[in-house]
């Protein structure tokens, strides 16, 4: 059996976000209903909108993410990615906080751009 994610990011991502769709090489991302958590798991949605050219350029340059288009009234995005630096599982096992090397991998390049992101926001 795979252990959990020794980090709370999946965690957070875990209870923010669900797979709506999900082809091979595009995966459309949700944001859940976030009323029944706690404030310390929600997305602060409204920095995110703030800055959303920022950080859709800034995670695009993630390698192997191709591009990510956002619709803002739905509540998605889609993230069209290369399956050949991002395996397909590494998207559900991320969010169901499944520790797999692929997921691990997707999650260590999230983790980082993160941090830059938000480095920047509050500088």
């Amino acid at each position: 059996m795979e252990e959990n994610f020794p980090t709370n990011f999946a965690h957070h991502l875990a209870c923010a976000v669900r797979i709506a769709h999900h082809i091979s090489g595009r995966v459309r991302l949700k944001l859940i209903d976030d009323s029944h958590l706690r404030a310390s798991e929600k997305l602060d949605v409204k920095t995110i909108g703030k800055n959303l050219p920022y950080i859709m350029r800034q995670l695009e340059n993630i390698l192997g993410i191709r591009s990510i288009t956002v619709n803002l009234l739905a509540r998605s995005c889609v993230v069209e990615y290369d399956v050949n630096l991002i395996p397909d599982s590494a998207w559900t096992d991320l969010l169901s906080e499944k520790n797999s090397p692929e997921a691990r991998t997707l999650l260590d390049a999230l983790m980082s751009k993160s941090q830059e992101i938000r480095k920047e926001l509050t500088s």
